[in-house]
């Protein structure tokens, strides 16, 4: 069965192909050993912040299409990184730029990109629909409590934004169901219950 599946297809698919982005890796290196000439690579997010993902999923489907990855990382990738940052100079960007036209320019021949225009005529417009709740008695009285007691922990925490943060999640939960928020709250007095159980005992 090895044997069968290894050496015998005549075309290897690989879908979310960016998992194989580290050569290194035991999914890359188990790819790697189908003996077929055909192969194909999908992915929704082919070029990202690192071009060297880019280099390991064109290196399997092409293997040494573009060079080995350390004249890769020369020529492409450390000019591509260097222009990225926000103090890169003039020059480093025009550099950058050019560097990402010669590498589109190199993987035309392999690399069929489709954008969401290919689906226009197969598939109805998008509709959405934003439907606004109006929160109950008691989600209203629970909200503006809530709302005052954490107003009054925020003027004596020097954590503000984690407060806020905290609070959020809390509301979040209290306006989807006012169940949900019950849920939680009696979940922490048990686990406080709990724990002093097991403090005292």
């Amino acid at each position: 069965m090895k044997g069968i599946l290894l050496d015998n297809p005549n075309l290897v698919v690989a879908d979310e192909a960016h998992l194989m982005k580290n050569p290194k890796s035991k999914l890359h290196i188990a790819a790697t050993t189908f003996s077929t000439k055909s192969r194909i690579a999908m992915t929704g997010s082919p070029l990202a912040n690192n071009v060297e993902e880019y280099h390991a999923m064109v290196n399997w489907v092409a293997p040494n299409y573009l060079s080995d990855i350390k004249a890769f990382r020369d020529h492409f990738a450390r000019p591509i990184h260097e222009g990225l940052q926000i103090s890169s100079s003039a020059y480093q960007r025009r550099k950058m730029l050019a560097r990402l036209r010669a590498l589109k320019n190199d993987v035309a021949p392999k690399v069929d990109r489709k954008t969401l225009a290919v689906l226009k005529n197969s598939i109805p417009n998008k509709t959405e629909f934003v439907l606004v709740m109006p929160l109950t008695t008691i989600q209203r009285k629970a909200y503006e409590l809530l709302i005052q007691f954490q107003q009054g922990v925020a003027m004596e925490s020097a954590s503000h934004n984690a407060t806020i943060f905290a609070t959020l999640n809390v509301l979040a939960l209290l306006c989807a169901h006012p169940q949900c928020f019950k849920k939680r709250l009696l979940g922490k007095d048990s686990s406080s219950d709990r724990i002093a159980t097991s403090e005292t005992g």
